[in-house]
């Protein structure tokens, strides 16, 4: 039990540190800190509250395929994001 309420502790408290970062002006590190800080909260709720330490093998390999799969998914969005040409101002203004 007492496990369970640290783990909720540290789940309020990467909570405000999520709103805590939407109010800081981090320009372009504002996606990766809030997926960052997303993705530290995905991995307290599988470790602790879905209890993947007492599952079996088969559970185990599913979650960690999903969570293989949300890494290279978030990987190629940064990519694509990083190496992403910017688009001319001109097209969006009105003439």
């Amino acid at each position: 039990m007492r496990k369970l309420l640290l783990t909720y502790a540290a789940l309020l408290a990467l909570l405000s540190l999520t709103v805590a970062a939407s109010f800081i002006p981090l320009d372009t590190w504002s996606l990766p800190v809030s997926l960052g800080i997303a993705t530290a909260k995905t991995a307290l709720i599988m470790a602790f509250f879905m209890q993947l330490s007492r599952a079996s093998t088969l559970t185990r390999v599913a979650a960690a395929a999903g969570f293989l799969w949300l890494a290279i998914l978030l990987s190629l969005s940064f990519s694509d994001y990083a190496f992403r040409e910017p688009e001319n101002a001109s097209y969006h203004s009105n003439p």
